[in-house]
């Protein structure tokens, strides 16, 4: 068509209710990470348009919040992922390096064993998510879900790329991560994803983004390279 392409960042309506979620980085794999609360979702089923839109892509249906990140990955190229706040238990993301031999259920019900080299998505606790590659069972969405906490991160795509393959496990997500996103458009993401889902699961959206970057020796050193 010959016209350029122009993303402009959506400004999804918040409440008064501030972000409660605090966001820490302790692993180098992990360049950065945005989470914000959603309160009062209604999970149920997608509109018909946003299913046969995934369908169309090769994406299976899922409830709206799902449908929702895979529908913004697909627009924008960046993945999301959502964890059932009531699950997650803290109100703290703390993402770190895995521990060696550590073993952790992704969402296909898989148990699956860690090395150091892996990045993980923690409460502070425990592992909720393999960084890049999948959620795990102890945070998924569910049917019972009525708030969220939604993340838009980028991580090292050597390190996705290793894990998915030693584990052998490939995903939407994992494809998209070792292959290298644009980082201008993570936020964008999901502010994206906040709008849609404020008009699809009537959530509430809390105000303000927590964020993280990368630690500041690699973030001096890259902007040395730069």
């Amino acid at each position: 068509l010959n016209k350029k392409l122009v993303y402009h960042e959506e400004t999804p309506f918040e409440s008064d209710q501030l972000n409660p979620v605090v966001v820490q980085n302790e692993s180098e794999g992990c360049y950065r990470y945005f989470a914000r609360v959603l309160n009062h979702v209604k999970v149920k089923s997608s509109p018909e348009w946003l299913r046969s839109d995934l369908i169309a892509s090769g994406i299976r249906p899922i409830n709206n919040v799902v449908d929702v990140t895979n529908y913004v990955m697909l627009q924008l190229g960046v993945p999301l992922h959502a964890f059932d706040r009531t699950k997650f238990e803290t109100d703290k993301v703390v993402i770190r390096d895995a521990k060696e031999g550590e073993e952790v259920i992704t969402l296909d019900g898989v148990k699956r064993q860690l090395t150091k080299k892996d990045v993980v998505i923690t409460n502070g606790l425990y592992p909720v998510a393999l960084a890049g590659v999948m959620g795990l069972e102890n945070t998924m969405v569910d049917n019972e879900t009525t708030s969220i906490i939604l993340e838009a991160a980028s991580f090292d795509p050597k390190r996705i790329g290793e894990t998915s393959k030693r584990l052998d496990l490939r995903s939407d997500s994992s494809l998209r991560f070792e292959r290298g996103i644009d980082e201008t458009r993570v936020r964008m993401a999901i502010n994206k994803a906040a709008t849609m889902l404020y008009e699809l699961a009537n959530a509430e959206v809390t105000k303000e983004i927590a964020y993280t970057g990368i630690p500041y020796h690699i973030e001096v050193f890259l902007m040395a390279c730069c």
